[in-house]
C-alpha cells in the first residue's frame, strides 16, 4: 500500500501531434514513493504514451514507464 507519492516531470517533455485529438508524449520523470511501513523508494525513468482527446477531455492510453536501472554486467 502506498502512503505517499511524488511525481515530477523533467523539463524536456515532448508532445508531438499525430492527428486532431491525438498526440504522443514523452518525458523523463522522478518519482518518490513511501509505503505504509515508511519505506522510501526513489525511481528515475522515462515515460511515453499516446494522449487522446474525447468527450470527457484528454486521456492517456498505451502508457509505458521505463525505469533507469543499474547497467547489466558485461560478459
Amino acid at each position: 500500500m502506498i502512503r505517499h507519492i511524488e511525481l515530477r516531470w523533467e523539463d524536456s517533455m515532448r508532445v508531438d501531434p499525430l492527428a486532431p485529438g491525438l498526440a504522443v508524449l514523452a518525458a523523463p520523470y522522478h518519482e518518490v514513493r513511501v509505503d505504509s511501513a515508511g519505506k522510501r523508494v526513489v525511481e528515475v525513468g522515462y515515460f511515453t504514451g499516446v494522449a487522446e482527446h474525447g468527450a470527457d477531455g484528454w486521456r492517456l492510453r498505451d502508457a509505458h514507464w521505463s525505469v533507469v536501472g543499474a547497467p547489466a554486467p558485461v560478459r
